[in-house]
């Protein structure tokens, strides 16, 4: 379980690997590995385990909620460690939710910014 910064984010779970893989490298992180619940998991829920250049684990956990057979974004979680870290929580929230945003306006695709 997440315990940092929890903020609500809407748009299409399958835009969730490509928001979480582009807002990463913007705030020094890398994504080190994916984890997803089993599958029929409700609420579904993935874990990104990121890695930042001073070597910092951050967490992303993502809770969905099925919506018109389809399963949508819910709410991300973020926490720095060992640290926390709310400010940069807050960015990597900011980034990840922004890029959804985007991608949902574009239908999927949407330009660097």
């Amino acid at each position: 379980m997440v315990s940092g910064l929890e903020g609500p984010v809407r748009g299409p779970w399958e835009y969730l690997d490509a928001a979480v893989q582009y807002s990463a490298p913007r705030q020094g992180l890398a994504v080190v590995r994916t984890l997803d619940q089993p599958a029929g998991a409700d609420p579904p829920v993935r874990v990104y385990e990121l890695l930042s250049i001073s070597d910092e684990r951050v967490w992303v956990r993502a809770v969905g909620a099925p919506q018109d057979g389809a399963v949508t974004i819910n709410r991300l979680e973020i926490e720095w460690r060992p640290f926390r870290d709310p400010d940069k929580e807050k960015a990597l929230l900011r980034d990840i939710s922004t890029r959804i945003e985007d991608l949902v306006a574009g239908g999927g695709i949407a330009p660097a910014r």
